[in-house]
């Protein structure tokens, strides 16, 4: 087994620490997505700089000094899974099997156990066997596939999507839809951050031993506060006219480091609201305004749970088709700590 130096970095506040990391973090992503543009360091620190969760980094280096791999673990605080610890592993091609992965997977568990965590999520991806192979090795378990989707603007049937927005009023009378840019209503943090939480309750989570996020209102305020830094984004909501009650909502973001592509990230419907194709106009709505405003970019970007087929229906009939497929691994601490002591 190679050696190699570790470094903690605890908590990410320098730019010269992110610029430490990104060469091995844009070569992976590169190895993944041939669309991949490099991540700045601003973007990247305000992935590591997450309202609900604590974050640490671990890099390892060669002999050379060059960072050949890094694990991110971070914990959510937001007051739900705390019996959960959820991690990003990188390592360079030219290192892997020389014992890398394994000393960063041995940090990240020390820090889960020091906490009382009880379950590791690991994330890879069906493209890339290495990572299956490693998620294997430790026994971890597949608990959830998540297609990761594109299609080009180009592609767009405009006309169907101009329909799903002009009979939105008569397939769904008594609702009308709202867009907001950059931000949200002060008065609406409160509404959105519950749509959060009822989306990721009927999210479809297959076998991950994973809660729905207590998102809140502060929790909301926060993201849009870091956001401003690196992406825009388009948020189109459905109100429900009589109560006024905020009822679904479908956004689309646009990152500045990444200016070929925009990502829709959530569409959801209140279930006390759906089969009126709220979805329907509130995507078609996000998307149409998205062409328009960022006009630079030539695809759209979104992930999906492979069982989640309310949704998938919507994005195939958009045109969109898989480039990827996410791996959500998990394993116990046990398990864990059984391959760290090759058990």
């Amino acid at each position: 087994m190679t050696e190699h130096v570790l470094r903690e970095i605890f908590p990410l506040t320098s730019d010269e620490d992110a610029e430490l990391m990104l060469p091995l973090y844009n070569t992976v992503w590169k190895e993944l997505n041939p669309h991949h543009r490099p991540v700045t360091v601003a973007d990247y620190r305000s992935r590591a700089d997450r309202p609900t969760m604590t974050v640490w980094h671990f890099v390892a280096t060669d002999s050379d000094g060059a960072v050949v791999g890094l694990v991110i673990p971070a914990h959510f605080t937001d007051g739900s899974n705390a019996h959960l610890q959820w991690l990003q592993l990188l390592v360079d091609p030219g290192h892997r099997r020389s014992g890398v992965g394994k000393t960063l997977l041995s940090k990240a568990h020390d820090i889960a156990v020091a906490d009382g965590r009880t379950v590791l999520t690991i994330d890879t991806f069906e493209s890339m066997p290495a990572g299956v192979a490693f998620s294997e090795a430790v026994h971890a378990e597949i608990g959830i596939r998540e297609h990761i989707n594109i299609v080009d603007v180009d592609a767009l049937d405009f006309g169907m999507l101009e329909r799903w927005r002009s009979e939105g009023p008569s397939r769904a009378p008594g609702y009308e839809v709202l867009i907001w840019e950059d931000d949200y209503p002060e008065e609406c943090y409160g509404a959105i951050a519950e749509l959060f939480v009822m989306a990721d309750e009927d999210m479809p989570m297959e076998d991950l031993d994973m809660e729905p996020f207590a998102t809140s209102a502060d929790d909301v305020r926060d993201w849009i506060a870091k956001a401003k830094n690196v992406m825009e984004f388009i948020t189109v909501v459905a109100r429900h006219i009589e109560s006024g009650e905020l009822v679904g909502f479908s956004e689309l973001l646009y990152r500045f480091s990444d200016p070929d592509t925009m990502q829709t990230t959530l569409t959801m419907v209140h279930r006390d609201h759906r089969g009126h194709a709220l979805g329907k106009w509130i995507k078609a709505a996000a998307i149409l305004r998205g062409v328009e405003r960022w006009p630079g970019a030539v695809r759209i970007k979104t992930e999906n749970a492979k069982s989640n087929d309310a949704m998938l229906g919507i994005n195939t009939e958009i045109g969109f088709e898989p480039q990827n497929s996410v791996l959500g691994y998990q394993a116990t601490t046990d398990v864990i700590a059984a391959y760290l002591k090759g058990v």
